[in-house]
């Protein structure tokens, strides 16, 4: 039942206004129904396009690493795992162990910032690097017990996506490589020249073991640094170096080194 009218009139015509309850319904909408089933369609078109798609890159990159498997070529990250080796032929194994106990103290640190890794050292630089030796002689016998281990093998941890995968023994393996650069300006110096190239040859072991840890531009960067610092090392010293017959083994480079210096007691 329709709300009540009011009746205008004047001369020409009489006009009927509506209540302000009663609602007008507007005209239907037929372009935007057509545009939206549309739209609905071409959406469903898409769809099953990016379906098929999807399966048909999926059964090539299926085909290629199989291929690639089939000629021996390692394809996929599983591919490029190796297999385990021995502890006791793992260079890696005693290297890692002192690198998790190489902890510098406050006083180490300070000094490991200002000290200059140069032949000119004074008294007081020598006694101190004698101290931090001495200190930290449970992490240098580690790596020289990896000279004798033939292979070198780490387990890195892989992450997604590939740039957040960890590095977690750079930052060690600069300090232990500097410690043994210490370590070889301090020998040459006592006059164990001998003993100091058994150090330098350390740095280069570290640096091997760097390049071996997790793949990456970092961790070559890293590497060839501290294979620079052994060469640096060798510069320093080279012209002065007066090495005899005799050369210490691993076995008893330590043993040689605490002959006839004060580090113990400086």
């Amino acid at each position: 039942m329709s709300g009540p009218t009011i009746q205008a009139a004047d001369s020409n015509q009489t006009q009927t206004l509506r209540a302000p309850d009663e609602r007008i319904y507007p005209a239907r909408f037929r372009w935007l129904k057509r545009s939206l089933l549309l739209s609905l369609m071409l959406l469903l078109v898409l769809g099953g396009l990016r379906a098929w798609w999807g399966h048909e890159a999926q059964r090539r990159v299926n085909a290629f690493v199989a291929a690639a498997r089939a000629r021996g070529e390692p394809v996929l990250e599983e591919d490029f795992k190796l297999p385990p080796i021995p502890d006791e032929e793992n260079a890696a194994v005693p290297i890692g162990k002192a690198l998790d106990q190489l902890i510098l103290t406050r006083q180490e640190e300070e000094f490991e910032r200002n000290a200059n890794l140069t032949q000119s050292l004074g008294d007081d630089d020598l006694a101190e690097i004698g101290k931090m030796l001495a200190a930290h002689q449970t992490e240098m016998d580690l790596v020289r017990n990896a000279r004798t281990r033939p292979r070198m093998q780490w387990e890195p941890q892989f992450a997604h996506p590939i740039a957040m995968t960890p590095l977690p023994h750079l930052e060690q393996e600069r300090l232990l490589s500097r410690l043994f650069m210490r370590a070889a300006l301090y020998d040459h110096a006592k006059g164990q020249d001998a003993q100091a190239l058994n150090d330098i040859g350390d740095i280069f072991l570290i640096a091997r073991a760097t390049y071996h840890d997790t793949p990456g531009i970092i961790t070559y960067y890293v590497g060839a640094g501290i294979d620079g610092l052994a060469i640096s090392c060798v510069n320093e010293i080279a012209s002065t170096l007066d090495v005899g017959s005799e050369h210490p083994s691993a076995e008893n480079s330590s043993a040689s080194r605490d002959q006839g210096d004060d580090r113990a007691t400086a």
